[in-house]
């Protein structure tokens, strides 16, 4: 194979294919948005245009809720086989990134604030696609934390908390379930774009990553040097990506190893997934599992005794939302659902006694609450309101929601609050409800879903995979999370979600691992064994069940700074009622360790840990202590000196942030050049180009006009294929004061690419 059939194979053949060279045993790759389900698109086009229906499964972070990885295994193979009846090779999925704080827009898209559940659920997806011939893309590699300026955002994270919460999800995965592919993240991470990030590309491949390094769309900086720093395949193609690569060769900038590698990594991903034949699958049968994982990913937060309901009381149902279901986010995720079942809608089919009104009118809603027993009243966010490419502002539902929900508590004893939404909300009212059910984002069968669990046909089992603050300002990342467009300083170290919390004694509304059910578990007789912890767990409740039991570790007299505890393992258990089973949680090594900056490896400190069992994080029902051999002075480049917590906060100075990077916080410079935003061509004057460009929001289905804002110039390639990278690079001239040259070099390039 020459060398201008590997430089053309580095770089897609258009939107969703790589290049296929048949006369060299090599085949087209077909690659399809997830991870909620297919979105193959109708027609080609930028944003995120109209895609072909499919099953719309649970998002991801209700998925989380359920802690069951034989669920999450079942729905990987259901979509490998989604994937084969729609020809697709490769599914973008799963999203396993870390929750630093609940605006981020992709939330939703992400499992966990916790790396043990995200690697363990991520493990389970990818192998149950990748079991049945379908390829998975694990993204978004790595640190990827917001949407606002994702695509030049500087995520500053210090080496400890990169490898001990941010990378360790990813570690996981590529240990249990090998992916065939990884997607590269837009950011930068500590001032290197992702897909130039040799850093990131090599510590996956020595922990036996052996796949595809792929771009996110329109994720690459610079061609050339992404491939040079390890990327394989740059995605979508027909740039002219080719001419750049070609250049670097001729360097001896990229090596002939490099690209040899790139190609063997696609010429193989290609050869894996080449052997399938289009054929259907069993609909019916996917709608059902997809009823299964919305039943396990409902979350019981409160039930004062309102709960399960009975199909002979009377009912008021409040809100659009029980009328017509938020099933999922926006963005690159939006399934196109081939069904939705709506509260209203499964009701009327129960032939249920109920009213529904909109609650557009308070005093309407309080008149017609007070003819029914229940009221039910669906509250949260719709559709665009949660979305990849732009970030919530606040963590509250709309003032009429809340006065609407406080004022109905108020004037009737029995009100239980249905929440959708992709992650936590502030809950003002939390101690009027009588009950209160966080559904989520649970897919096209959620109204059933839901309904099961009302009237006690399901009893709920789900968790928190993450936790619900009671105000936005207590989130740890609230004073760095979008203080500063360009770059965001992780200050908070390890001390994310309940590890912050929890550690700190910060009230919350519900901690993580939060969740109840309408039977009773007891736990009891906790021995430790061969490295192993074992107990005995019984359903002594009315109802069959499902439960999750979590092992959590901590060390209260460790020499360095140390989260109180921190989940090590989960099980999901289905037991009848008055059923018992021995639950045992193997012992290993990682469940010790502390990610060491000097040693720039994983250690043990020795001493005595305590092994906690319970359900959330401050739910411990037994507890047990074990000595473990280990390293007697251990460092750790966050020490506690660093840490002021004061006023109920955890504060972290700049020159202490600077000391565990082991280096300054660099200063932002806004040059002009491709990864300028239309918001800095407007610092340099060049107001006119940023609002010519910014009406494309036009013709960007689904995309917001702050998100076209934050995008840089490279990404006008996504606009029209016409448009190379040579094209950019004449538009930096012209802004660079180089007219004559920068013009030359853009009527060059639109030229050419009409060859």
């Amino acid at each position: 194979m020459d060398n201008q059939k590997k430089i053309a194979l580095i770089a897609g053949r258009d939107n969703w294919h790589t290049r296929d060279f048949p006369e060299e045993g090599i085949p087209v790759v077909t690659m399809s948005d997830g991870p909620h389900g297919l979105r193959v698109e109708k027609k080609a086009g930028i944003g995120f245009p109209q895609s072909v229906p499919a099953v719309a499964w649970p998002v991801l972070s209700a998925l989380g809720c359920s802690f069951d990885t034989e669920l999450i295994h079942e729905i990987g193979t259901a979509l490998a086989e989604e994937c084969i009846a729609e020809g697709v090779d490769v599914l973008l999925a799963p999203g396993i990134n870390h929750k630093r704080n609940p605006l981020c827009g992709r939330n939703f898209e992400y499992f966990s604030e916790d790396p043990v559940v995200s690697g363990e659920l991520g493990s389970a997806y990818v192998n149950g696609l990748q079991e049945n011939g379908i390829g998975a893309s694990l993204k978004h590699y790595a640190a990827n934390s917001r949407e606002e300026g994702r695509l030049v955002t500087d995520s500053i994270v210090e080496e400890r908390t990169l490898h001990e919460i941010y990378l360790r999800a990813f570690d996981t995965v590529i240990h249990k379930a090998k992916p065939w592919t990884m997607m590269m993240a837009y950011n930068m991470l500590n001032g290197i774009y992702c897909c130039e990030n040799e850093f990131l590309m090599n510590h996956a491949r020595k922990e036996g990553f052996d796949g595809v390094f792929v771009s996110d769309w329109g994720g690459v900086s610079d061609p050339a040097a992404s491939l040079i720093h390890g990327l394989n395949l740059i995605m979508p193609g027909n740039h002219h990506a080719d001419a750049k690569v070609q250049e670097a060769l001729e360097k001896g900038i990229l090596s002939q190893d490099k690209l040899d590698e790139s190609v063997r990594c696609i010429s193989d991903l290609a050869k894996k997934v080449s052997h399938h034949s289009p054929k259907p699958y069993d609909i019916q049968k996917h709608l059902d599992l997809a009823l299964k994982a919305a039943e396990e990913s409902i979350v019981l937060l409160k039930n004062d005794g309102v709960l399960p309901v009975k199909k002979e009381q009377s009912f008021l149902l409040v809100g659009n939302l029980l009328k017509m279901s938020n099933h999922g986010g926006n963005g690159s995720s939006k399934v196109e659902a081939i069904s939705v079942d709506h509260v209203t809608d499964i009701f009327d089919k129960r032939k249920i006694n109920y009213a529904f009104y909109s609650g557009k009118s308070i005093e309407k809603t309080i008149r017609l609450a007070k003819e029914k027993d229940i009221v039910i009243i669906g509250a949260g966010y719709y559709e665009n309101e949660e979305s990849e490419g732009y970030d919530r502002k606040n963590m509250r539902l709309s003032s009429h929601q809340n006065r609407l929900i406080r004022e109905l508590c108020n004037n009737h004893d029995h009100v239980i609050v249905v929440i959708q939404t992709g992650s936590p909300v502030e809950m003002p009212w939390k101690e009027d409800a009588e009950g209160i059910l966080y559904m989520n984002l649970t897919g096209c069968r959620g109204g059933s879903a839901l309904t099961n669990i009302l009237f006690g046909m399901t009893c709920p089992s789900a968790r928190l995979a993450e936790t619900f603050p009671q105000k936005l300002e207590d989130v740890p990342s609230y004073a760095h999370f979008s203080d500063n467009p360009h770059q965001m300083e992780y200050r908070e170290g390890i001390f994310t979600g309940y590890r912050y919390y929890d550690t700190f004694d910060i009230p919350v509304n519900y901690g993580f691992g939060h969740g109840l059910s309408y039977t009773h578990f007891s736990y009891s007789d906790l021995k430790t064994g061969d490295y192993s912890v074992s107990f005995t767990l019984k359903n002594d409740g009315d109802y069959d069940a499902r439960n999750t039991v979590c092992l959590y570790i901590g060390f209260k007299d460790s020499s360095i700074t140390r989260a109180a505890k921190e989940l090590k393992a989960f099980q999901s258990v289905y037991l009848k009622k008055g059923e018992e089973k021995r639950i045992v949680f193997n012992l290993d090594e990682s469940m010790f360790q502390y990610y060491d900056i000097q040693k720039h490896d994983w250690m043990i400190e020795e001493g005595m840990y305590q092994l906690m069992i319970g359900g959330a994080v401050n739910e411990i029902f037994l507890q047990t202590e074990m000595y473990h051999e280990g390293i007697q002075n251990p460092y750790s480049s966050i020490q506690k000196e660093f840490y002021e917590f004061s006023e109920g906060k955890l504060h972290i100075e700049k020159a202490s942030f600077e000391k565990m990077l082991g280096r300054q916080i660099p200063q932002f410079k806004n040059n002009i050049d491709a990864d300028s935003s239309l918001k800095d061509l407007e610092l340099h004057t060049f107001r006119f180009l940023a609002k010519v460009l910014s009406k494309k929001k036009e013709l960007l289905p689904g995309v917001r006009l702050s998100t076209i804002q934050e995008t840089p110039l490279r990404q006008i390639l996504m606009a029209d294929q016409k448009i190379t990278w040579e094209t950019i690079d004449g538009m930096v001239e012209l802004l660079n004061g180089m007219p004559v040259k920068g013009i030359k070099k853009v009527l060059k390039s639109l030229k050419s690419s009409r060859l």
